[in-house]
């Protein structure tokens, strides 16, 4: 499996609507995921086959901070990247969008397989998760979308995907 953090770390704003980024670097993020989609999409339809992207919203990562400290956060989230990676095939690409935003591409992976995915990445990614003497659970919620029949640009895939995510994180 192929890990990319491009995350510039704890500092980055907090956004008041995640499907639209705020920053500069943010921008970038989303940029390069689209990029990224267009590229898999094109291998994918080469060999006849699906392209699944799901989105990772890992809710509590300000409150558990404040707390807790910047350490217990990311000490939090990196044992959810390690549960996330057990929960994947090895050639599988997880991208870090933000602080607690992560893409996964599933190459090979058509609706069906995007949903079974989602339902055990949700299983496998909530805690408990025992961070020093705490136990912390945080709230993960994942949106999917997936190739074919639609969409045919990397685009509208991540929209797809990010606005499952946000109609997820809404109903609560």
């Amino acid at each position: 499996m192929m890990v990319v953090d491009q995350a510039t770390g704890p500092g980055l704003p907090a956004q008041e609507n995640p499907t639209r980024p705020t920053s500069r670097a943010e921008i970038a993020r989303c940029t390069d995921l689209v990029a990224l989609v267009d590229r898999r999409l094109a291998e994918c339809r080469r060999v006849r086959q699906g392209l699944a992207l799901l989105c990772i919203d890992v809710a509590g990562h300000d409150e558990w901070a404040h707390r807790h400290g910047p350490d217990v956060a990311q000490r939090l989230l990196q044992d959810l990247a390690l549960r996330l990676r057990g929960g994947l095939r090895q050639h599988d690409e997880v991208r870090r969008l933000s602080v607690t935003r992560l893409a996964v591409l599933l190459c090979g992976a058509g609706e069906r397989e995007a949903l079974l995915v989602r339902a055990r990445l949700e299983r496998v990614l909530a805690g408990p998760y025992r961070v020093g003497p705490w136990l912390l659970g945080p709230s993960v919620r994942v949106g999917c979308a997936a190739s074919p029949p639609a969409p045919a640009r990397g685009d509208t895939l991540v929209h797809l995907a990010t606005q499952s995510l946000d109609a997820d994180v809404a109903a609560g």
